[in-house]
Formats: C-alpha cells, sequence, structure tokens
C-alpha cells in the first residue's frame, strides 16, 4: 500500500513538474518577444510549441491538456499585465483562439505518442516473453530426470514472478505430494483447499480467483494431452501482492511447456519399465529352458560317481579312487548349490519390475568383499585388484552385485586356469562406475562371442559347466540396476568382462 502511494504521489509530482515548465516557457516566449519585436504576437507560437512538445510526455491527454492550458493562461496574465495597446481585447482573443488550437492538438498528439509507445511496449514485452519462454523451455529440455525438471520449473517461476514457488505432483493414487519447492525450506500457508480445487477445476485457484479467493497462494494446473499432472504454485507477497498480467501469462505459456516436458518424461519412464519388465520375464523362461541341461551334467556325473562307489559295476577302487570319486561328488554338489543361489537370485526379480534392496554402498567394500569369497574359493588362484583413488558411493544391491562378480570370476578362474592372475578393478566413468574382470587364459570363441549372455551360450568340447546360465543371470541383475554387461577378448590375451553401474539410482521401485 505504501509503495502504491508513493507511485501516485510521484506521478503527481512529475505532471506539476512540467506544468511549471510551460509557464517558464511561456514567461521567457512572452519577454524574447517583447524586446525583439516589441510585440507578444509572437510570444504564442513559441509558447505553444514548447507546451505541445512537453505535453506529449503527459501520462494522459487530461494531464497534455492541463499543460498546454497553464502555457496558454500564462501568456493571457502577462498579456494583460503589460499590454499597452489602446484594445488589449484582440491579442487575448487571439491567444484564447490559439489556445484552445493548441489544447486540442495536445489531446490528439498525447493519444497518438502513448498509443504508439503502448504498441512499442507491447512489442518489447512480447518479444522479451519469447526470449525468457525461450531460454526456460531450453533448460527444461535439458532435463535429464523428474526430479531435476521440478527443481528447474520452480526456479523458472521464481525468476519469471520473483515469488516464491512450489511445485505439488500427483502421485497414482491420485493424491498430490509436495515435490519442490524455492527458494528451501519454504513455508507455505493452509493451501491444500487452494490446490485440491485447482485439481478438481483445472484452472487457476488462489489469489484473485473465485476458488479461494482469501489465500495468498496462486495455484495453476500443469497439464499435457487433457490430464493433469502437476500443480504449480506462487506465494504472493504480502507487502504487494499484486503481479502484472505479464508474469501471469508467462508463468502459464511456462508450465504448459514444463507440462508437456514433464509428460514425455513420465512416458519414457514408463516405456522403459515396459521394456525392462518384458527383458525380465524373457531372461526368466530362457532360464527355466536352460536348467534342464545345465543340471543334467552334474547330476549325471554324481548319479556315475555313487554307482561306482556302491560297487555296483563289481569294480574294485583303491582309496585314491575313491577320494577323486569322492572330491568329484563334492564339486558337482558345490556348482549345483551356487547355481541354485543364482535361481534364488532370478526370484527377486518379480512381473511388477526389479525387487531389489538398494542402498549405497562403498566400492572398496564391494571389492572387499568380492575379494574375500574369491580367495576362499579358489585359494590357488592369483587376485590383482585396482579400485579409485576417490572415495565413491553407488546405489546397488550389494548381495547381488558381489554375486555377479563371483560368477564372472568363477568363469575367468575355470577358463583360464589358476597359473594366471585374475584382475578385478573399478573405475568411475562420468555418471557410471565400471567393474571389470580379466583373466590372460586364451580367451573366448569368436562364434560365441554375439551370444555369450544367451542362456543357451556355453563352451563345446571341454568338460567344464557351460557358463550361459550363470552369465544370463548376471546380465539380468545388472538390467534390473539400469546398467549393462559387456565381454570380448583383450588384444593382449584373455577375456574381459565390464559392468556398467550408474551412480544415480533410476529405479523407484525398490
Amino acid at each position: 500500500m505504501k509503495s502504491g502511494l508513493y507511485k501516485t504521489s510521484s506521478g503527481i509530482y512529475k505532471n506539476l513538474q512540467r506544468i511549471l515548465l510551460c509557464i517558464v516557457f511561456s514567461v521567457l516566449s512572452f519577454i524574447f518577444s517583447r524586446l525583439t519585436f516589441q510585440n507578444t504576437f509572437y510570444a504564442l507560437p513559441l509558447s505553444t510549441l514548447a507546451a505541445l512538445s512537453i505535453s506529449i510526455f503527459a501520462p494522459n491527454a487530461a494531464w497534455g491538456a492541463v499543460t498546454v492550458s497553464a502555457a496558454v493562461i500564462t501568456l493571457i496574465l502577462l498579456e494583460q499585465t503589460f499590454n499597452t495597446d489602446n484594445s488589449p481585447i484582440q491579442p487575448i482573443a487571439f491567444i484564447i483562439y490559439t489556445g484552445a488550437v493548441s489544447i486540442a492538438a495536445a489531446l490528439i498528439t498525447n493519444r497518438w505518442y502513448w498509443h504508439i509507445r503502448k504498441q512499442r511496449d507491447s512489442y518489447q514485452e512480447q518479444s522479451a516473453r519469447e526470449r525468457s519462454l525461450s531460454q526456460l523451455s531450453t533448460a527444461l529440455l535439458t532435463a535429464a530426470s523428474e526430479e531435476e525438471l521440478h527443481e528447474l520449473t520452480v526456479r523458472s517461476i521464481f525468476s519469471i514472478t520473483g515469488c516464491s514457488a512450489v511445485l505439488f505432483i500427483r502421485d497414482k493414487k491420485g493424491a498430490t505430494n509436495r515435490a519442490a519447492s524455492y527458494p528451501k525450506g519454504l513455508l507455505l500457508y493452509p493451501c491444500d483447499d487452494a490446490v485440491n480445487a485447482c485439481v478438481k477445476n483445472n484452472c487457476r485457484t488462489g489469489f484473485g480467483t473465485v476458488y479461494f479467493g482469501e489465500n495468498p497462494l496462486v495455484c495453476f494446473p500443469v497439464s499435457a494431452n487433457g490430464k493433469l499432472l502437476a500443480v504449480a504454485g506462487m506465494l504472493l507477497n504480502s507487502d504487494e501482492p499484486i503481479t502484472t498480467e505479464y508474469q501471469m501469462q508467462t508463468t502459464e505459456l511456462l508450465l504448459v511447456r514444463a507440462g508437456i516436458v514433464l509428460d514425455k518424461i513420465t512416458m519414457l519412464k514408463r516405456e522403459q519399465q515396459i521394456l525392462m519388465e518384458k527383458e525380465l520375464e524373457h531372461m526368466r523362461s530362457d532360464f527355466l529352458r536352460s536348467i534342464s541341461h545345465d543340471f543334467r551334467t552334474p547330476l549325471t556325473g554324481i548319479i556315475g560317481a555313487c554307482s561306482m562307489l556302491n560297487g555296483s559295476n563289481d569294480i574294485v577302487l583303491d582309496i585314491r579312487s575313491r577320494q577323486e570319486l569322492v572330491e568329484s561328488i563334492n564339486g558337482e554338489a558345490e556348482w549345483l548349490m551356487r547355481t541354485v543361489e543364482n535361481l534364488l537370485s532370478v526370484t527377486r526379480v518379480g512381473s511388477n519390475g526389479p525387487k531389489l534392496n538398494k542402498s549405497p554402498e562403498p566400492i572398496e567394500e564391494i571389492l572387499s568383499t568380492v575379494l574375500d569369497k574369491a580367495t576362499s574359493r579358489f585359494p590357488q588362484a592369483e587376485f590383482i585388484v585396482k579400485q579409485p583413488d576417490d572415495f565413491i558411493m553407488i546405489p546397488v544391491d550389494p548381495v547381488l552385485i558381489v554375486q555377479v562378480l563371483m560368477n564372472l570370476i568363477e568363469n575367468a578362474v575355470k577358463y583360464s586356469g589358476n597359473s594366471s592372475g585374475i584382475e578385478l578393478s573399478a573405475a568411475d566413468n562420468d555418471k557410471y562406475v565400471i567393474f571389470s574382470v580379466r583373466d590372460h587364459g586364451h580367451g573366448m570363441k569368436q562364434e560365441t562371442l554375439s551370444t555369450l549372455f544367451e542362456p543357451s551360450a556355453c563352451r563345446s568340447g571341454d568338460s567344464t559347466h557351460g557358463m550361459g546360465l550363470g552369465l544370463s543371470i548376471c546380465k539380468s541383475i545388472v538390467a534390473a540396476h539400469g546398467g549393462m554387461i559387456e565381454g570380448h577378448n583383450a588384444e593382449s590375451g584373455g577375456a574381459v568382462f565390464m559392468i556398467h553401474l550408474p551412480k544415480e539410482n533410476n529405479n523407484e521401485q525398490y
């Protein structure tokens, strides 16, 4: 209120300055005309021209007419005071007549001037709005996640209006939850009614509207494709709760574009979820088809060894042979146990998406856990561990990721032999952490590389268990984390498997 009174007083003061300036010009014109031409008629055009020039800048036509009238009245008073002619009526009548014409001219020119200026200001305002919206839209399109888009939206509202902003997002149940605010820690008045009215009526609510007009929070619907996605709130300043129509329109246009981007991100997220579910379902089906093949070989070996130990083939075995058969049975049983553990991991991948127990884990602890398990299972193997110098946390299910790395190490030991060193490393690569397992054996056959992670992929020509099922499970677990796995032969020999895991947590269902 104080600000409005100050603006009114300032406007009146400027108009009085214009009137005083016209009076001064009239006096100077009168003096110049009397001294130079010994006649006051020449003072009229000079004074009128000055008055017209000044009246153009008056805030409206009325003040322009008052400005010209002040100049005319000043000349009349001067003429009556200093006129020495016998008939002073003629110059006064001339001044009045000319003054009337000048006032009419002032009214017309002032109106045209402000009309042109208003059009110019409107064009400049529209151009500024388009530039601002273009910059803000570019920033919104660069948002990589919903959280980043929420923050950009409230910051953009604040930059346009200078008012505190808040964003409410609708969840799957239709409830509105506060997603972001700027400045941080913004405390709001009770606003549930205004927000719910905005959701129900899909229109602007709060201050200055028919819905809860006494609430200082103005709520804007954020929609796309006829569907309400969110509600943006703008908390007006209590000292001056009036925003310009330009700010309101710019905010609404911004929220239209924010709604389009939010809808796009939501659709992409839904499509990724559907693709992930299809991939996991496909993986599960492949696992079931390959179980019979991967289980048949060790079970056949166990049954054959047990038959020989029972003496069903009338073969007498010495102590060393019996010990070898027992170790063979034990090795096959341990392999079956690890495979069952892998299959139990698959059961944690349900039809509704990955059910992971994610938590921020230091890379050093993951590598340390894997190294302890690997040295215990393969005491004769040599392991070389490399880790980044920086302390890095990564959101993963530690049990499953350790199991993936153990599967890769097991394959590396089996296919390279225990004589060569197995390298286990982790590296920081921008948005991902890359785990790698490398051996220095003979590498993989070229024909198996294209189907490396399919359940049917296994090495033929040896008695070692096929690694297809284990790698398929590894791929499904890594995919559930939003990452990827790849394998290839190293140029210097041996095989390399690399796991790319995102640093940011992109999975909501854990």
